[in-house]
């Protein structure tokens, strides 16, 4: 299997995986989820953002000798963190967010 075939698969695997089709998903993704609800999935959600950059790196020491496949999850890895600028990191990104959507509550 090449890196396309292998992301091509993968990426059906997680947009058919049950967590997708959860009940309160479904309700944020039709605006249905009350502030409250969005909120708890905002600060919840950040601990996935926090350490996904780490998996992705453990992902890329892991796909062997198939530059085309490292170097596509490395050009993700490099997004991930900003290209390189610490303000522009996903998880920088999403504290700012946090603090201003949430700062009052």
């Amino acid at each position: 299997m090449d890196s396309g075939e292998f992301l091509e698969r993968l990426k059906r695997e997680v947009i058919g995986h049950p967590a997708l089709v959860h009940p309160f998903l479904e309700r944020f993704g039709e605006g249905d989820a009350g502030e409250e609800g969005v909120r708890t999935f905002a600060v919840q959600y950040y601990r996935h953002v926090r350490v996904s950059r780490l998996y992705l790196a453990s992902l890329i020491s892991n796909c062997g000798h198939d530059e085309k496949l490292q170097l596509a999850l490395a050009e993700i890895l490099f997004d991930e963190y900003g290209h390189l600028n610490p303000d522009e990191t996903h998880p920088a990104l999403y504290r700012r967010f946090l603090s201003r959507r949430y700062s009052s509550t």
